[in-house]
């Protein structure tokens, strides 16, 4: 399974066509909601400071870049506990970092340790980021007419588009609504009712 975003580079042909042939499950996250890949975006933070600071101190970057990739590799994770080297190969990676050779276990359990420490660190962190958010549960169905956010173009723009779509897919907080023969697929979070004149034909049913 791979996670992407919605780019041209992740929604080619070609890509598409190579996933098929490998049996890869290819997972688009929802468009302009970089939460949903938050892993992938989480860990650009340090990788851009890594350049940065490279930059700055007139060293090359690629080199500078690639010890810090072996260090990351090669550190516990705060959640898993399992650095990602021994993660991904099962074994440690050769560093410059003093250590004593032990015996590691097999794959399986390993394979165990991360799962459950992921899952248990995903929860908390859902249930606080939830309560900081207010979420709810969305309350939208197929067939409603609803109103998307918009980006703002000066001051006079409005918070959402006044011309409303018609939702014709709801998958958990992903929405797929359409207009015109125009399709949108936003967060949940981006859409609200549209209570003038039209009539809601997913609530009425």
């Amino acid at each position: 399974k791979i996670i992407t975003e919605n780019g041209p580079p992740f929604t080619s042909y070609e890509i598409q066509k190579f996933m098929n042939d490998n049996k890869i499950h290819h997972h688009k996250i929802t468009p302009l909601w970089p939460q949903g890949n938050a892993e992938a975006e989480n860990f650009m933070k340090p990788l851009k400071k890594c350049i940065q600071a490279a930059h700055v101190d007139h060293k090359n970057w690629r080199k500078e870049m690639y010890q810090f990739l072996l260090n990351y590799r090669s550190t516990p994770h705060s959640t898993t506990t399992v650095p990602p080297a021994i993660a991904m190969f099962g074994r440690s990676i050769c560093n410059k970092l003093p250590s004593v050779t032990e015996t590691l276990p097999d794959m399986k359990y390993i394979n165990e340790t991360i799962d459950t420490a992921d899952q248990n660190t995903k929860c908390k962190r859902n249930e606080y980021a939830d309560k900081r958010r207010h979420a709810r549960i969305p309350q939208l169905a197929v067939g409603d007419c609803v109103l998307v956010r918009q980006e703002k173009q000066n001051k006079l723009t409005p918070h959402f588009d006044p011309n409303p779509y018609t939702i014709t897919a709801v998958k958990g907080t992903m929405i797929t609504a359409t207009r015109a023969g125009h399709c949108i697929t936003r967060n949940s979070s981006h859409f609200k009712l549209f209570t003038g004149g039209a009539t809601n034909q997913g609530r009425n049913k």
